[in-house]
């Protein structure tokens, strides 16, 4: 049995073996600010130290026993004791426990709305917060002490978790501070070199449209022309330029938009399971089946059964 702590306005406790309670349902705040800071152990009969999950959030993982594979979308990063991650938002994640002898496994987690930062930055430093925002999938970092910056990252963010989570005028400020202070030697090392400023500033409000169009069309046929006109651009240019901000390819970003809608489907609606493959665009149910499985790692059936 996986016990969480999640510090907030009370004390909230939730069983992992009680899986109706999804992260996205979970409101990341403390008072009315955007951040929480979860502490949870694992027994080491336990084999999911993390379920699977995606929120709009940013996340530092922090590993303060045991062993994991952190899974983040199809990339898997093995963590030891003392070991972080960072997690930008939007991707979906999960971590696996590995047993080590009667060792149990424990971790902080601190789950950041980007408003945390960006709320106290000037127009003119919004371009450090740009790789996370809009590049995910490459601002994903494993942050371990092999390397000085790293070391001065984890010192950072540890004092983060042994906070005064009762009082929170007493740390609301260093928690800014300190976020800033990593944010910045994550941008040093790694970060700067994800991006180039002037392609963000050019190029993403063309992108932007096209993925605004993805968004709210996901249940009808697209084409890849479409989506190509919509940004202003040839077809060839716009997958690859759709790829490097995002991630993904335009179709396979498709796809992800679909599960994910079907999900919510699944958890909050009595439909049958055609009919919400039907009204997240897919025409064949074996076709949608498969592609659930290979994203979520289980059937819907199962997926309903579990969160339901």
């Amino acid at each position: 049995m996986l016990v969480t702590t999640i510090n907030t306005q009370g004390v909230l406790n939730h069983m992992k073996n009680d899986t109706s309670y999804l992260a996205e349902q979970i409101t990341h705040r403390t008072l009315s600010r955007p951040f929480l800071i979860h502490h949870t152990t694992v027994t080491n009969d336990m084999k999911l130290a993390l379920y699977l999950h995606y929120h709009s959030e940013m996340e530092f993982f922090y590993l303060t026993e045991g062993e994991v594979d952190f899974v983040i979308e199809e990339e898997t990063f093995r963590l030891k004791e003392g070991d972080a991650i960072f997690i930008p938002p939007g991707l979906i994640h999960y971590a696996d426990n590995i047993p080590l002898n009667d060792k149990t496994c424990s971790f902080h987690a601190l789950v950041f709305d980007i408003s945390l930062l960006t709320d106290v930055l000037p127009s003119y430093c919004k371009h450090y917060i740009y790789p996370a925002r809009y590049n995910a999938r490459k601002s994903v970092l494993h942050i371990n002490s092999s390397t000085d910056c790293h070391t001065q990252i984890l010192e950072l963010l540890c004092p983060i978790f042994d906070m005064d989570k009762s009082d929170i005028d007493t740390y609301e400020l260093e928690l800014r501070g300190r976020l800033l202070m990593i944010w910045q030697l994550m941008y040093n090392t790694h970060l700067n070199s994800v991006h180039n400023n002037s392609l963000y500033d050019h190029i993403y409000p063309q992108l932007k449209k096209s993925i605004d169009y993805l968004d709210n069309n996901y249940q009808e046929n697209i084409e890849l022309s479409t989506l190509a006109y919509t940004a202003g651009m040839s077809e060839g240019h716009f997958c690859r330029i759709f790829k490097e901000f995002t991630g993904f390819t335009p179709f396979t970003y498709l796809n992800r938009k679909r599960i994910l809608e079907s999900c919510r489907y699944l958890t909050d609606s009595t439909e049958s399971i055609a009919d919400i493959a039907t009204k997240c665009g897919y025409n064949n149910i074996s076709y949608y089946n498969r592609t659930f499985l290979k994203m979520m790692h289980e059937t819907p059936s199962a997926y309903r059964k579990r969160t339901s």
